[in-house]
Formats: structure tokens, C-alpha cells, sequence
């Protein structure tokens, strides 16, 4: 006789299946919203304070760092490529090459934006994001956000580009900047999507032993027309170990953190969680900077956020 499962057992499947699928996003949202804010204070540090004025390279090392990391993890059998029957010439240079520049480009021109911005007001920026990235997705067909979730959004971006009016330290090459990588992380958003939910799901790692090495590439040969012979001629090589070794070193290993966390983040939700928990996060980071680093922060901007 077939005993018929028990209700009682049905609901704790139930709930041991909801908390198995909570519990990795949480903790993907939990390493996002910490390692964010730290590597782009170090790497505000290492940009104005120690006057190491070369963002396109400070970028590259992150890319690298991943790029090796996912190498190893690879090379050790820690983690199987399960998809280089898929990985050809064409799907690398229509999938893989595009998102690695548009890495590229969020990167670069978000690091640039901070040698002429404050940190605040970039994060006040960054508040665009959400709402592009929602614009995309939509349009891609990858996501249809409910009414409260695109009033949400809504809301948010325009809270947010109301406190950025009044802003003291205003710079149009950074604005420049930093909208250039708004646009370009929007969009690698949506092509890290397609690689996620379509017929090839890459894991993480999968993922970065393809993308990290290109993006760091790219990088390096942006920073060539003017960071890297700017770095040699200037002699600032020789003080690399002595004065920002330790920064650097963080540097890479929280950039490290962010770019597993974000993918992650889109792993086991969607882009479109990313970018808020994005949103919430600057705005937690411009509150640390107005109290903590005495950054300027108007009283309206500070009751928008």
C-alpha cells in the first residue's frame, strides 16, 4: 500500500527548498553590499590620496587578479568548464569579447569619474543605473518588472538626481565620465543576462575564466596611450611597493569580491536586483562619506536619500 506524503512533510520540503534558494542570494547580497563600498574607498585612495593618477591600470589589476584566480580554480579541477563545446571562435567574439569591453569601459570611465568628482556625488550618479538597466532588460525581453517594481525604481532615480542638484564640486568631463559607464555597465548588465538565462548558463567562475583576462586586456591597452608611458616616464613605478603595495593589494582582492558577488547576485536573482541593491548601497556609501570623511552633502540631498 502507497502511503501518500504527509502535509506536514510537503510544507517542510517546502520551506527547506525556499530557504536553499534565499540563502545563497542572501549571502551574494550580503559580500555585494560590503565589498563595494570598501574597494572604491581604497581605490579613491589610491587614485587622489596617493596621487597614483592611473585609473585604467588600477582596473586592469582587479581583472587580472579574477582572471588568475579562475585559472587556477580551473586548472586544479576545483571547477568544470562545462561548456567549451559552446565556446567557439563566433560565440566568443558576439558574446564574450562585447561584454569584456563593456567591463572595460564601465570600469575605466567609472574610475576616472573619481579624480574629478567627489565619491557622494558619483554614488548620487549611480542612481541612473537602476533605471537604465530595468529600460534594457525590458526591451530585451529578459525581464518584466511589475508596476511596483518600476514605480520603485522610479522613485529611487528621481530622489536621487533631485540630491545631485547643488552639487559643489560639479565637473563635466566627470559627469562625462561617469555617464559613459552608467550606460556601459547597463548594458554589459543585460548581455551577462543572456549568457546566464539562455541555452548556455555559465557558473561564476566559468564565467570569469572566459571574461576577466579579455577585460583586463582591454584595459591594459587603453591605459597604453597615456597611463602607461605616463607611469614610467614619471617614476612613479619605483614607489609602488613602499607607498601603496598594501592598498593595491586590497584593491585587487575586494575588486575580486565584487566582480564574483555581483555575478552571483545575477546568478541567483536577476540584473535588475543587482542595480538595486546598487542603489541602496550608495546611498548608504554617501552617508558614510558626509559623516564619517566630512564630505559636502546639502541637507536636501541628505533628506532625498
Amino acid at each position: 500500500m502507497i502511503q501518500a506524503p504527509s502535509v506536514r512533510s510537503t510544507a517542510t520540503d517546502k520551506k527547506d527548498g525556499g530557504w536553499s534558494r534565499l540563502f545563497p542570494a542572501m549571502l551574494a547580497a550580503s559580500l555585494f553590499l560590503v565589498t563595494g563600498p570598501t574597494v572604491i574607498l581604497v581605490n579613491k585612495y589610491i587614485l587622489v590620496d596617493l596621487g597614483l593618477n592611473y585609473p585604467m591600470m588600477l582596473s586592469s589589476l582587479g581583472s587580472f587578479a579574477t582572471a588568475t584566480l579562475a585559472f587556477v580554480l580551473v586548472k586544479t579541477d576545483m571547477v568544470e568548464l562545462r561548456h567549451t563545446h559552446v565556446v567557439d571562435t563566433t560565440f566568443y567574439c558576439y558574446s564574450i569579447l562585447p561584454v569584456a569591453c563593456l567591463t572595460c569601459l564601465a570600469l575605466g570611465t567609472g574610475n576616472v569619474a573619481y579624480l574629478y568628482l567627489t565619491v557622494s556625488f558619483i554614488q548620487m550618479l549611480k542612481s541612473l543605473t537602476p533605471a537604465v538597466t530595468m529600460a534594457m532588460l525590458s526591451v530585451a525581453g529578459l525581464v518584466r518588472p511589475s508596476t511596483q517594481a518600476a514605480a520603485c525604481v522610479g522613485v529611487m532615480t528621481l530622489a536621487t538626481a533631485a540630491a545631485a542638484q547643488g552639487e559643489l564640486n560639479f565637473d563635466m568631463v566627470g559627469l562625462g565620465m561617469m555617464l559613459a559607464s552608467i550606460f556601459s555597465e547597463s548594458s554589459k548588465m543585460v548581455m551577462t543576462q543572456k549568457l546566464f538565462t539562455g541555452k548556455v548558463a555559465f557558473s561564476v567562475t566559468e564565467s570569469q575564466y572566459y571574461l576577466a583576462l579579455p577585460t583586463g586586456v582591454s584595459l591594459l591597452f587603453l591605459a597604453s596611450f597615456d597611463e602607461l608611458p605616463r607611469f614610467f616616464k614619471s617614476g612613479d613605478y619605483l614607489r609602488l611597493g613602499s607607498v601603496a603595495g598594501g592598498p593595491l593589494a586590497l584593491s585587487m582582492g575586494l575588486s575580486m569580491g565584487v566582480i564574483y558577488s555581483s555575478f552571483f547576485v545575477i546568478k541567483t536573482t536577476n540584473s535588475l536586483m543587482l542595480k538595486l541593491l546598487a542603489a541602496a548601497r550608495n546611498a548608504g556609501l554617501v552617508l558614510f562619506c558626509a559623516t564619517v570623511l566630512a564630505e559636502p552633502v546639502t541637507v536636501f540631498q541628505g533628506w532625498c536619500y
